[in-house]
Order: C-alpha cells, then sequence, then structure tokens
C-alpha cells in the first residue's frame, strides 16, 4: 500500500517479476484500497494486489502437525540440544546434551545456526543471521483481510491466528547477537500510524533469525570431502515454502 499514488505502479522491478512468473496483479486506488481493507488508514492512497496468494495464519503450528504426520509415518524425533558433530571411524557421531549418538549419515538443517556448527569441522561458509524483527497485538480490535505492506515502512502487517502480526527490518550480524529493544517501540508505532484503530495493547515481541547468503541460493549439497555429511540451509525469507522440494532434492 503507498500514500502517495504516484508511486504504485505495476512496472516496478518486484511487480514484473511476478507478472513474469504468472502473478496476477492489480492497481487499485483509495477507493477500492478502503473496500479492500477498511481497518487501513486513509493516508494510503492506492495498492498493488497481488491475487490468488496463500498465506500461513499459523506457520508454526505447520511445524507441529508435520511433525506429527512424520511421527505417524515410523519417524523416530528425538528432542536434545545438538553441540557438535565429529568424525567417529567411518561414521559421524552426534553429541547432544543427552549423550552421542553414531550414524551413517547426517544432514545439517539447523538455519543460521548451521554455521557454527560448521565452523567447528573446518567448513567454513559466509551464513549469515538475517534478523527480522516482529511484533503481535494479542487482542488488536482490528482486522486484514490480506497481508499488507507499508511500502514507504518497510514492514508487514497481517491477521494471524494469535493476533496482529506486524513484522520488518533486516540486520545481519552474528547468530548469539541479543535483539535490539528499540525495534519494538518503532514497528509498534508504526502500526498504529498505519491501523488507527488499533488497540492499546501490550504487544508481544520478539526476533527471527533468517539463514542468508549474499547470493539468495540455500545449501542442498554433500558438505566437506568426507562421506555422509550433508547440508540443507541458508532459504533466508522462504524456508517455509520452499522445505518440501528442498528435502526432495536432498
Amino acid at each position: 500500500a503507498f500514500r502517495d499514488a504516484s508511486r504504485a505502479s505495476l512496472s516496478s522491478l518486484d511487480c514484473t517479476i511476478r507478472r513474469e512468473k504468472g502473478a496476477q496483479l492489480e492497481l487499485v486506488g483509495a477507493d477500492a484500497l478502503r473496500a479492500l481493507e477498511p481497518a487501513l488508514s486513509s493516508d494510503f492512497k492506492a495498492a498493488v494486489v497481488i491475487h490468488g496468494q496463500a498465506r500461513a495464519l499459523a506457520p508454526g503450528r505447520i511445524h507441529t502437525v508435520l511433525a506429527q504426520k512424520a511421527e505417524k509415518l515410523g519417524v523416530e524425533i528425538l528432542r536434545s540440544e545438538v553441540r557438535a558433530v565429529i568424525p567417529d571411524g567411518s561414521r559421524w557421531a552426534i553429541e547432544t546434551d543427552q549423550g552421542r549418538r553414531s550414524t551413517d549419515k547426517v544432514v545439517v538443517a539447523l538455519g543460521a545456526w548451521s554455521k557454527p556448527l560448521l565452523d567447528a569441522l573446518g567448513i567454513k561458509l559466509p551464513l549469515m543471521a538475517e534478523r527480522g524483527y516482529h511484533v503481535e497485538f494479542p487482542e488488536p480490535g482490528v482486522t486484514l483481510n490480506n497481508s499488507v505492506t507499508d511500502t514507504d515502512a518497510k514492514f508487514v502487517m497481517s491477521s494471524m491466528e494469535g493476533g496482529l502480526r506486524v513484522a520488518g527490518q533486516a540486520e545481519f550480524g552474528p547468530v548469539d547477537a541479543p535483539p535490539d529493544p528499540r525495534v519494538k517501540t518503532r514497528l509498534s508505532r508504526l502500526a498504529h500510524a498505519a491501523l488507527p484503530d488499533l488497540a492499546e495493547v501490550e504487544p508481544r515481541f520478539w526476533m527471527g533469525r533468517r539463514p542468508s547468503f549474499a547470493d539468495s541460493l540455500p545449501v542442498i549439497d554433500r558438505l566437506g570431502a568426507r562421506d555422509g555429511l550433508y547440508g540443507c540451509f541458508g532459504h533466508s525469507h522462504y524456508g517455509l515454502m520452499m522445505a518440501p522440494k528442498s528435502g526432495d532434492i536432498l
């Protein structure tokens, strides 16, 4: 959504790429935008609508359901903290907080936490934690019918199962660096400006760490010279969408 209608265009690079890939885009003015999203501030004068999009209202629950299905298919899920992966004769040993396990093959799929594990093996990859921030208002008092991007302030608002979620910002840094608490205030202020009727409730605040490479391409391959070690990480913003095909490729 745009506050300046003259900036809304279907010829921008992102719109051009989407249209080339088959997306159906529509440029709408202030009246049509108000009909689509009544809760949005009247400061917004135009928008590009991407039709036919799917969105996950509870991404965490998708993970839970998939894990339950895997267990029903015979997969054994062990919940423990992985501290190291080390060569063990012709096999691999996984050191955890519950002891050591030996295996023929290991797939490292730890997102941004894959780097320190592989650094210890001498496998150096330019993986960075691209940190993104979230605030979620549990009882927002407003509802959005679509995910809405404020193109000026560069953040996205979505109605989710847990309330209204506002996400934005990208910081590159070490995976264990603490979050910047100032972002909570900033995102909350921007959300209230975009949604005038948003309730004055204390939002939940957290930071996620996207595993990102400079070329935006993930690792889906064998790692190192020794047999049995594979990687599946570095999907940046697109892990949820790319995970099924990545697993198939691997």
